[in-house]
Formats: structure tokens, C-alpha cells, sequence
């Protein structure tokens, strides 16, 4: 893939030339749409998915402390993939996210951009909301309560 130096995006985009950096972005869109399409969605998905991490992208890059650390389409893609995987929480069809399917798109990037920390509030409640009630009372006594393994074994009536 022709990577675009993470600077130049931004610096386009920062200098009003939303337009060229646009086109330079989308050269990322079929990666997106191969991840979407794999896990349960469709061209229109992958379309709006691309779309709104771009708008995400934008909106970062227009606050002068934002830097990239990582390349362009790792940025735009991490921000898909956490988005796609909302949503698919959202509509209840977490059938998609089997740990291989997820574990294939996260060793095939490096990803070293952190989240906001409000993304990663939002992703964990995203997270335990789809938890069982066993496994929510289990994550409640362990990282909540400090309950050791074992204690949560015998509690639970598993030892």
C-alpha cells in the first residue's frame, strides 16, 4: 500500500485542503470495506463506516496538539474497526466478532495511536454491556471487589 506520510494528511488538511487530502484517504477505503464485508456488512456499511471515521480523522486533525504517531490508514482504520465493532454491538450481531476474525485485522496492523480517553470509556461500556451475567459478576468481584482467582472460584461455586 503507497503510504502517505501522516504529516502531509494533516498538514493539507490543517492548510484548507480538505479536498486533495480526501482523495489521498479514500486510496484506504477498500481496506476498510474488505474488514466490513468480512464481518457481517455490506458495501453501504463499509461506505458510511469509511465516511464517518474520515469525519473523525478531520475533526482530530483540526485540533493543532493532535499528532499522529502511527500512518494514515492505521489511524482511519483502527477508528473503522472500533466503530464497525459498535456497531455491530448495537445491532446485537456479535456473532461477527469471533476472536480470529478480530485477531487477523489486529496482527495485520501496528497500531500505536492511543484512543481519547472518552473512546475508551465508551468501547469498555460498549464491552460490558455485552457481557453475561456470570461474566459481569465475575469482572465485579475481581476488578471492583480484589477477589483472588481462587476466591472467585469457590464464591461462585467453581472449585
Amino acid at each position: 500500500m503507497d503510504d502517505i506520510p501522516a504529516t502531509d494528511i494533516l498538514s493539507m488538511i490543517r492548510k484548507g485542503k480538505q479536498e486533495l487530502a480526501i482523495k489521498k484517504l479514500y486510496k484506504y477505503y477498500p481496506m476498510v470495506d474488505k474488514f466490513v464485508r468480512s464481518n457481517g456488512g455490506n458495501r453501504s456499511d463499509s461506505e458510511d463506516l469509511f465516511q464517518e471515521s474520515l469525519i473523525v480523522f478531520f475533526r482530530k486533525s483540526l485540533n493543532p496538539e493532535f499528532t499522529l504517531t502511527c500512518k494514515a490508514h492505521t489511524y482511519l482504520f483502527k477508528v473503522a474497526k472500533y466503530k464497525w465493532k459498535d456497531e455491530l454491538i448495537k445491532k446485537n450481531k456479535t456473532d461477527f466478532l469471533t476472536q480470529e476474525s478480530w485477531d487477523r485485522y489486529n496482527s495485520s496492523e501496528k497500531y500505536n495511536e492511543p484512543l481519547d480517553l472518552k473512546d475508551n470509556y465508551r468501547v469498555l461500556e460498549n464491552v460490558l454491556q455485552s457481557l453475561g451475567d456470570k461474566c459481569k459478576q465475575i469482572f465485579e468481584l475481581y476488578y471492583q471487589r480484589n477477589f483472588s482467582i481462587q476466591s472467585i472460584a469457590e464464591k461462585l461455586g467453581y472449585s
